[in-house]
């Protein structure tokens, strides 16, 4: 009826409200959406680098490889000999890396801000099929997705870290630190358990580790954040996008 179709045509609104809305972090604009030189910058980014990545880590019958890329700050390292660490950001969630990964982040600002303190080599990996690290590129099959997991992605920091140790001659004494928040909490966090004799200490941030098929608890942060005025968001707002998922619910179960 009329009802359900201005409240789904509100609540889609009330998203590209939000979806439009500035970001900022640390008193700065970052990954504008509306800017296409913004976009273009974070896919093609003259500070990437990119190393030769085994699609499948498990399979020996399968060689495939593809460029995964990544990011390198060293302006605080001090040395491998200064048995200095190495601080990883993991990538998976969140705007596309860019160079500011490792400079202003938004992905892993508390690691950058302790580098200078522990004179650390930072780093940041790209997940597999984000951005440029796509082994087909817009070929999303079924097929060719098959390879888009968690135990791959591990399996990419662990490549990762044999890749930078040997670029950089480092050695056990130059330990690792895995650092993410939300998905790339948990890989963060499963690369410290999976592979304890690569990965010194994790910093999880807000992971979901222990997996929730029903999970509201995700849903009432969610609303908050749409009631909340200081981002955009109202009460009005709010009333809106329930009302339209009740009228989703019921178009789905009376279709």
């Amino acid at each position: 009826n009329d009802m359900s179709i201005l409240g789904l045509v509100f609540v889609a609104s009330c998203i590209a409200l939000v979806a439009s809305l500035p970001r900022w972090h640390q008193g700065k604009l970052i990954h504008s959406s509306d800017s296409k030189e913004s976009s273009k910058d974070s896919q093609i980014d003259k500070y990437a680098k990119e190393f030769d990545q085994d699609l499948d880590h498990f399979n020996r019958q399968i060689s495939t490889t593809f460029k995964q890329r990544y990011f390198i700050n060293d302006t605080f390292w001090t040395g491998a000999a200064s048995q200095a660490p190495v601080f990883l950001c993991v990538g998976g969630e969140g705007p596309p890396l860019d160079w500011t990964v490792l400079v202003s982040s938004v992905h892993c600002n508390d690691m950058v801000e302790l580098a200078p303190k522990y004179g650390a080599l930072m780093v940041a990996l790209e997940h597999r099929y984000y951005g440029p690290s796509n082994p087909f590129g817009k070929n999303l099959s079924n097929a060719n997705l098959q390879w888009l997991n968690t135990e791959q992605a591990l399996g990419d920091i662990a490549s990762f870290h044999s890749f930078i140790s040997s670029t950089h001659s480092l050695t056990s004494e130059n330990l690792w630190v895995t650092w993410g928040g939300s998905y790339p909490g948990m890989l963060a966090a499963l690369a410290r358990l999976r592979y304890p004799q690569l990965i010194h200490a994790a910093v999880s941030s807000s992971s979901p580790l222990q997996a929730i098929v029903d999970f509201p608890g995700y849903n009432n942060v969610v609303a908050e954040s749409m009631a909340a005025e200081d981002v955009g968001g109202s009460q009005k707002c709010l009333s809106a996008i329930s009302q339209g998922h009740v009228a989703i619910k019921q178009q789905l179960e009376t279709a």
